[in-house]
């Protein structure tokens, strides 16, 4: 039987009705403001007040001597007491450049007088910036619970701009993987796309922003597009125009600009030289549009950047994926690293760093004072080494050439769930663990029965695992080809067919004989690739 329906109850249209109140004891309902509500409630006092920073290499050509002078009065000054200087930053970016600094000198062998490899130096900078990046995101997508800190963000902005425009950094620009160079370059475009946008959506795009250092910031990220070889960028999560179709190509360059002349801001006004050439170049788009939540599809690119580069140094990490990090950090190394590669053999740390930690300072003339300290006070500095030794011969970790296979695996499963890619990082160790003791087998002597069948045991279970690891590196390829993957991987899922479709014709036709031939082939395309 159907429930009897209640009688609708009778309202006077006219009356106005109280609303009912929550039960007692109930928890209030949260007041949600949005996030203009939030940055007008903010303040730029504190560590967010404007100060003046010394006379930047990026500086115009006036009169050094009297610049330099001037820098010296102003240094750290509020920037409301020097209206006219044209370099300043909050003063918590002073503070982060300190700790960007000092991450440097820690990621520098030269300082500790040791030498890894030719490129340690620019991948620990890389790290560096890719840290930057993860703050950068965390305070685009706060925690629950708490507000925008735009003040914080455009702190991180500004480091990021200082940092790449300096000589400190330039070393990751000659590591030797140059495709990563060029996309941590565009990543970092894109950091001051998404926090233009930001600032719009709040109202502080404009000539009269109170981010007073706004147009600086902007002329110094247009400096930095000159040491790019391309400032486009090119992938799916660019389709902003959501239409389904290939993914536009953006050039952030031009949309820097673009955004200049929309806050109606002359970047060439900003005290920054150099880019006068750039400018002249640049194109700019017509109507950079309106600001909207993820214009520039910032969350979908770093999400794609953290899957194609990330590290780890066990198969256990894959819970905390992510780029950045203090792998790099010599400070952060085991004293049997450090001595393996100091010229003399001994920990250039022995002993300090259990009287406190190492840090550096920026003096008022910029020379960085690098030493041990135990709370507010210096105990012992470390000597710098100036003189450059002659480079030894760059060895090969096996750590490193196993990560970097491994991501290139992860680049082509990109789509597959963590489980799976754990379970082929597993197969990868222990493929690699297998070679190691096939190659002590090998050396050994005499060569006997019980040595022979390990050997032949060990080089069968590797034969079976280097299949597996081959129809993986197939299957990603057809993965990335049916979604749009790069050329390479293309090229990999019509190789990966081709492979397939000879080794199974061959065991139809040949039989066992067939089998062999084909198993022969996969490992030479094993090899080959």
């Amino acid at each position: 039987m159907p429930r009897t329906k209640r009688p609708l109850a009778e309202l006077d249209p006219n009356e106005q009705r109280v609303p009912s109140t929550a039960s007692q004891g109930a928890k209030p309902k949260r007041q949600r403001t949005n996030a203009k509500t939030q940055f007008e409630q903010s303040t730029f006092a504190g560590k967010y007040e404007y100060a003046c920073i010394g006379r930047p290499p990026w500086a115009e050509d006036w009169d050094e001597d009297d610049l330099d002078e001037k820098s010296k009065l102003v240094w750290k000054k509020s920037a409301s007491e020097h209206p006219d200087w044209k370099w300043i930053m909050l003063r918590e970016s002073f503070d982060l450049l300190d700790a960007a600094y000092k991450d440097t000198d820690n990621r520098d062998p030269d300082t500790f007088g040791m030498y890894v490899y030719n490129d340690y130096l620019g991948y620990g900078i890389i790290e560096i910036l890719e840290n930057m990046l993860r703050a950068f995101n965390k305070e685009l997508k706060p925690q629950k619970g708490k507000g925008y800190n735009y003040q914080q963000m455009w702190a991180v902005v500004t480091v990021l701009a200082n940092y790449v425009n300096r000589d400190a950094s330039m070393p990751y620009m000659m590591v030797d993987d140059g495709e990563k160079c060029e996309r941590l370059n565009a990543m970092i475009g894109y950091v001051i796309l998404t926090a233009l946008n930001e600032l719009d959506r709040i109202g502080q795009l404009k000539a009269d922003s109170k981010f007073i250092d706004l147009g600086h910031v902007m002329a110094l990220y247009l400096l930095f597009s000159k040491t790019h070889r391309s400032t486009e960028i090119e992938y799916p999560a660019l389709d902003s125009d959501a239409d389904g179709e290939s993914a536009e190509t953006v050039d952030w360059a031009d949309a820097l600009v673009a955004y200049a002349e929309k806050a109606d801001i002359d970047l060439l006004d900003q005290g920054v030289s150099g880019i006068d050439e750039t400018l002249a170049e640049v194109v700019g788009y017509t109507n950079i549009g309106k600001a909207k939540v993820e214009r520039w599809k910032w969350t979908e690119l770093l999400r794609e950047y953290r899957e194609d580069y990330l590290t780890r140094t066990t198969i256990l990490a894959l819970a905390t994926d992510n780029i950045g990090g203090d792998h790099y950090d010599i400070t952060k190394l085991e004293p049997e690293q450090r001595a393996k590669y100091a010229f003399d053999h001994k920990d250039p740390l022995a002993g300090l760093l259990e009287e406190g930690t190492v840090e550096s300072v920026t003096t008022e003339a910029g020379l960085r004072s690098y030493g041990i300290k135990r709370g507010n006070e210096y105990i012992e500095e470390i000597a710098v080494i100036l003189q450059r030794p002659a480079p030894v011969a760059k060895g090969y970790n096996a750590n490193d050439i196993l990560t970097t296979i491994t991501n290139a695996l992860r680049a082509a499963l990109r789509f597959l769930p963590h489980g799976v890619l754990f379970f082929l990082q597993l197969l990868f160790d222990l493929h690699a663990n297998l070679e190691n003791g096939h190659e002590y087998l090998q050396r050994t002597r005499p060569q006997t029965t019980l040595v022979v069948i390990a050997d032949g045991f060990l080089w069968l279970i590797m034969t079976v695992l280097s299949l597996v690891l081959m129809l993986s590196r197939v299957l990603g390829g057809i993965v990335a080809f049916s979604y749009g993957g790069p050329r390479t991987e293309v090229q990999l899922a019509y190789i990966g067919v081709v492979t397939l479709s000879l080794v199974g014709t061959l065991t139809l036709s040949l039989g066992w004989t067939g089998a062999v031939i084909g198993l022969v082939f996969a490992l030479l395309f094993c090899a080959g690739n």
